[in-house]
């Protein structure tokens, strides 16, 4: 009797702890990702210095908040730019209206929810990972993530990281819906990818791609037309939201936003937008290259292998995770791709590729012997990573400087060093 016991002991022993190797890895990945989101949004009302697209979606929740109504005339050529801001996706000026007035108009607020919003996307992925049963891929997901380019695109007063994070919740219905095909999950996918098109236009390809996975499962099993009507009750509320925000004056919203998109991209070759993607991003250029590589060379060959296992429904939960992971790497690129004359577009692509190569790199360094190949490109991918997680770090560091060195005691006291000692100084009214 006691060797039975025994016997079975061990089994259990195991399990809980591996559970319990997996808790402290998602707690060490959390600890890892709010570290870094602390750490900046307590100084971002000094760093990094402004930019122009922070005016140009704050500025229309500031007038309205003064009275002045919703409206930021970006040129005197913008068609009803004295009577409607409709130039880009609604959500995130509005939104604007809130956090100032609940907090105060600064530039620490007006950046606080995309740097909150980006990192709590980030906190998912790599809940998601700790789900799945992986053991440290969350770990392994937060270090990469936490060096990537993506992480100082979100410090401005933009709508990125709040457009990533309704992506990467309609990502977790869509994986539920995998499990759980209901109206509920369905309804939910359709919500929040539409608001992520709310929040920026660009994660249309998510939204296309999430639904088209969604009807290839209800087809399967029998209830299309159950989900389809969940599925378009959640772009209706989005539809609805959208339209009371440009006061229900579609058209004109739509020649606005037009008007603005062609200014945007008029002029410039998809060449000369990949040469100015990798001129600005400077040392992150090889850790993205490396995850472009990835995606072509390793998402590609999964999505096509799960994506067969699929048609036949027989395809496991883990599967359908590195399914979607794969595709949503592959659409994330495509999106980038399109608008990479910008940085700030690599917010939308690399937490996917991050996501899948942490889930990959656990599954081959616990083989046996893991592949020559596997480790190389593993090594390459770690070399490409570290002038990127350099250059984060001396962005830390020169933050934490910025802070230090623009205190008003500090500035008293090199200005006591560097003028005579009856000397009058006479300037505004700042320090």
């Amino acid at each position: 009797m006691r060797s039975v016991l025994a016997g079975k002991a061990g089994p259990l022993n195991a399990s809980h702890q591996n559970c319990r190797f997996r808790t402290i890895s998602f707690a060490t990945s959390l600890v890892l990702l709010m570290g870094g989101f602390l750490f900046f949004v307590i100084l971002s009302g000094r760093y990094p210095l402004p930019y122009i697209d922070e005016s140009f979606f704050s500025c229309p929740a500031i007038s309205f908040l003064k009275g002045h109504g919703f409206l930021y005339a970006v040129s005197s050529q913008a068609p009803y730019g004295k009577t409607l801001w409709a130039y880009h996706g609604p959500f995130y000026p509005h939104l604007q209206v809130f956090v100032f007035w609940l907090f105060g108009i600064s530039q620490q607020t007006s950046r606080m929810t995309n740097l909150l919003a980006g990192y709590s996307a980030a906190c998912v992925m790599a809940y998601l990972l700790w789900r799945e049963r992986y053991r440290f891929a969350s770990v392994i997901f937060a270090l990469l993530w936490l060096g990537d380019r993506s992480t100082q695109e979100l410090l401005y007063a933009r709508m990125d990281g709040l457009a990533l994070l309704s992506v990467v919740i309609s990502f977790v219905a869509l994986n539920r819906f995998q499990r759980e095909p209901n109206r509920r999950n369905a309804f939910c996918a359709a919500f929040f990818s539409a608001s992520a098109m709310a929040f920026h236009p660009v994660t249309v390809l998510f939204l296309v791609l999430s639904a088209t996975l969604m009807f290839l499962i209800s087809y399967k099993r029998n209830c299309l037309l159950e989900i389809s009507i969940s599925y378009g009750g959640g772009l209706a509320a989005i539809a609805v939201i959208v339209l009371a925000c440009i006061h229900f004056h579609p058209i004109e919203a739509l020649q606005q936003f037009l008007w603005h998109l062609h200014y945007n991209i008029s002029g410039i070759t998809l060449k000369g937008k990949w040469l100015n993607l990798l001129l600005v991003i400077v040392w992150s250029k090889w850790f993205f290259i490396a995850l472009a590589g990835f995606t072509v060379f390793a998402a590609l060959p999964i999505a096509f292998t799960e994506l067969g296992i699929l048609r036949n429904d027989k395809i496991d939960r883990r599967s359908f995770f590195r399914l979607t992971l794969a595709l949503f790497s592959v659409a994330g690129l495509v999106c980038l791709i399109s608008k990479s004359v910008f940085p700030y577009y690599i917010i939308y692509f690399s937490i996917w590729p991050i996501g899948l190569l942490a889930a990959e790199a656990e599954q081959l360094l616990l083989r046996g012997r893991p592949p020559k190949i596997g480790i190389s490109a593993a090594a390459i991918i770690l070399l490409a990573w570290l002038p990127s997680a350099a250059w984060n770090a001396m962005r830390m560091r020169e933050a934490f400087l910025y802070r230090n060195e623009l205190k008003n005691n500090y500035i008293l006291g090199r200005l006591k060093q560097s003028l005579p000692a009856n000397a009058k100084l006479f300037g505004e009214p700042l320090i």
